[in-house]
């Protein structure tokens, strides 16, 4: 520790050398795509790269790494997620003054990146990257493999995991300069203006359409350096960023699709996604699938920019139909994440696949922080075939197995659904297994990935057809729709599909019905959830074309009941 004569002597700073020791000062946090850090330094020189803060593994951002350049002084600041894939950087205008107390920092609003010094903008560029967070310690006045050396002082670091707008910008500045003495530039701002010329509110197209959006932006006193569009449930808007960070929102616009085919699918509106090799898919010259449409609406379409990684589509593949073909390498889709996929309640998927083989783990798809469900990973157990279904976060994780193992070249019917803490995975149309996953899940703004997940360790080799994902737990009568729907489509075998029950009240009792064309089935009864030993419960046959029924009086206690096909 160590202070400057005058008005510094009442303000102490953290005095680094040229050299750390073998612990340097450090603390975990997560930065992502909205941030702002302000800090109060002073270097003695530029001889080497000197680093303020960072949080790296080694020499790669995980998120963030800001440095100063060796003999110019000027600021350099990479963000990315630990590997070559997602990497930018942006310097500052200039270099930076030695033996001098400054006030620096940057500000990133979406894609934005501005340097900033002493109050002022200090450079600016974009950052089209997705960072990540790997766990690794953030440091002061170095890095993970230690190779920037801050030699100075550091005073005062502000870190925000949010982009500031002008005003909060202005007052923090204010209150760094003035506690510290340094001279601040105020720059006065307005904000740009954008507004969507076209479609006008209201519009209405008949799929399939494309949808031109027409804005104007402008700026008043500088130069708007991005728009972004948004699309939501509907809703179209634009938002503008100008040379300064300053940012407009314009009034958003409703648009309507319409369909004159019918809609296969029930519960429309709690449809988050759908992914059907018929529609939607667009490959390059070689067949490679670079997108692939949601159905759904909600605009959540799968993409890979990358031609390597692109899966195939290949026409006829089951039942007359097509499907994406993964070669169990590097082949992958990804999704960018939006509200309506970051599903950390209830929740419900079923998929047409075909594994090649069980060599390794194979994915369907997951949505990760690196191997970490956030919230939902799914994928197929080496040699087994068994599925598993992890969902979990922040707080913890838990897993449930299928009970069967699934065949290998054959396209089948799987999935899984989430009601409460109660997990249930699904074969060729019946439920397979059940058990409890009580871990809070969590969403870390990451990507859904087709065909691997996060840390791209488990791989699809296959077939994928369709997948379809709603954010509710489907009744039985709804999920009957969807297995019925993929089983005729793709003529799978999935036998008779579960029959709903009917519940009725009259006094004390209580009568449980269902379909009479849901012959063959036994009427069981448990005490408890999951169950090891279920009970069966004896009825007398109706006459013929009515429905089965059974009344029970209640007692104390729980009861529950099922339909099980022997």
């Amino acid at each position: 520790m160590g202070g400057q004569r005058g008005k510094w002597q009442a303000r102490p700073a953290f005095r680094r050398r040229g050299r750390l020791p073998g612990s340097a000062l450090h603390a975990k946090r997560r930065h992502h795509r909205r941030h702002r850090l302000l800090f109060v330094v002073k270097f003695d020189d530029f001889a080497a790269f000197r680093g303020v803060w960072a949080k790296t593994d080694l020499n790669f951002p995980a998120p963030t790494d800001y440095y100063t350049l060796p003999g110019s002084g000027i600021p350099r600041a990479f963000r990315g997620d630990s590997t070559l894939n997602s990497l930018a950087s942006v310097d500052g205008a200039g270099r930076l003054a030695t033996n001098t107390y400054l006030v620096l920092g940057f500000n990133q609003a979406g894609l934005v990146f501005t340097h900033y010094l002493n109050g002022a903008p200090f450079g600016s560029g974009q950052m089209n990257v997705t960072p990540a967070d790997v766990g690794k310690p953030l440091r002061i006045g170095t890095r993970d493999d230690f190779a920037t050396q801050m030699k100075g002082d550091i005073a005062e670091l502000l870190i925000y995991d949010t982009a500031l707008n002008s005003a909060d910008l202005k007052s923090l500045a204010a209150y760094l300069g003035g506690k510290y003495g340094v001279p601040i530039v105020t720059p006065t701002n307005s904000p740009p203006t954008v507004t969507i010329n076209d479609p006008t509110n209201g519009a209405t197209f008949a799929a399939p359409a494309n949808v031109t959006v027409a804005v104007t932006a402008a700026d008043s006193d500088g130069s708007v350096v991005q728009v972004d569009l948004y699309l939501s449930g509907g809703l179209v808007a634009t938002v503008a960023t100008d040379n300064l960070g300053g940012v407009s929102t314009s009034p958003p616009v409703s648009i309507t699709v319409t369909s004159t085919q019918p809609f296969p699918l029930p519960s429309a509106a709690r449809l988050k996604l759908w992914l059907r090799a018929d529609a939607g898919v667009a490959t390059n010259l070689t067949g490679a699938v670079t997108k692939w449409t949601d159905q759904s609406g909600k605009f959540n379409d799968a993409v890979q920019t990358n031609d390597s990684s692109a899966p195939l589509w290949i026409a006829n593949a089951v039942n007359g139909k097509p499907a994406l073909r993964f070669d169990g390498d590097n082949d992958y889709l990804s999704i960018s994440n939006s509200p309506s996929i970051a599903i950390i309640g209830d929740l419900s998927s079923f998929f047409v696949v075909q594994f090649d083989d069980f060599a390794t783990y194979r994915a369907v798809w997951a949505k990760t922080e690196g191997n970490l469900p956030r919230s939902t990973d799914y994928y197929i157990l080496p040699d087994t075939g068994i599925p598993r279904l992890i969902r979990g976060g922040t707080g913890g994780l838990g897993s449930v197995d299928g009970a069967t193992a699934l065949p290998s070249a054959q396209h089948l019917i799987a999935g899984f659904e989430m009601e409460g803490s109660t997990a249930r995975l699904y074969f060729n149309g019946q439920e397979d297994s059940n058990g409890q996953i009580t871990a809070m899940p969590t969403d870390a703004g990451t990507p859904l990935l087709i065909g691997t997940r996060g840390d791209l360790f488990t791989k699809m080799k296959g077939d994928i057809a369709e997948i379809i994902i709603y954010d509710i737990a489907l009744s039985g009568a709804d999920r009957n729709a969807v297995l019925t729907y993929l089983a005729s489509k793709y003529a799978i075998d999935i036998g008779a599909v579960a029959p709903s029950f009917t519940v009725s009240r009259s006094g004390n009792d209580i009568t449980i019905s269902w379909p009479a064309s849901a012959g063959g089935f036994l009427f069981e009864s448990s005490d408890v959830l999951p169950a090891a030993n279920w009970a069966n419960v004896s009825f007398n046959p109706p006459p013929p074309g009515q429905n089965p029924s059974v009344t029970v009086t209640p007692a104390a206690g729980n009861k529950f009941y099922r339909l099980r096909k022997p």
